[in-house]
């Protein structure tokens, strides 16, 4: 996240879908460099636990100093956004959230968390849970839930996961070390 945050500083970002349209049509509303790469559909695709070993790996596409959506009339130099970026304490964090939105975190991802459903997520350290990845996501909110101080966080595992995409996970004992990363950002 880090180098990410840091070339959103220095150099910037341009528009693109992020995946999100379909990639067989660009359109204009897809921006200067649309996202090439259709998404994994982990949570979403049926049967449930379809797992993205079956997925077609695609590269990473070049990263050119153009626009090349013949349906978006704005220059790549036009396109550019600069913003900073600072990381932030929980308390902070709750604070940013109110004011401006929206913040990101990684942090460490079990195996357990793929079959959350409801309630406030707290990895046990005891468990047999194996560590799965490193996660991003955005935390929306925060509140408590039969005396469990809880983050409010949108996930990118599908509408059909969770709480139509979202969960709630543990505040304030940084499992996961969720608190860690916390990070917001906000354009020049």
């Amino acid at each position: 996240m880090d180098v990410m945050a840091d070339h959103y500083s220095s150099r910037g970002i341009i528009t693109g879908d992020m995946g999100l349209c379909q990639v067989e049509i660009i359109t204009p509303t897809q921006g200067c460099q649309p996202y090439t790469i259709p998404p994994c559909k982990l949570m979403n695709e049926k049967p449930p636990g379809h797992s993205c070993t079956t997925y077609h790996r695609e590269e990473t596409p070049i990263c050119e100093k153009k626009c090349y959506n013949p349906n978006y009339y704005t220059s790549f130099r036009t396109d550019i956004y600069k913003g900073k970026y600072y990381k932030l304490s929980p308390y902070m964090a709750m604070k940013d959230i109110f004011d401006n939105g929206p913040i990101t975190t990684q942090f460490y991802m079990y195996r357990d968390l793929v079959d959350y459903k409801s309630g406030v997520y707290q990895y046990d350290e005891q468990s047999d849970f194996d560590f799965f990845t490193v996660h991003s996501v955005k935390i929306f909110g925060w509140g408590e839930e039969n005396g469990v101080p809880y983050w409010l966080v949108a996930n990118s595992f599908g509408t059909d996961w969770g709480y139509n995409g979202t969960f709630k996970i543990s505040r304030g004992n940084d499992g996961c070390f969720f608190q860690e990363k916390m990070y917001a950002g906000l354009p020049l």
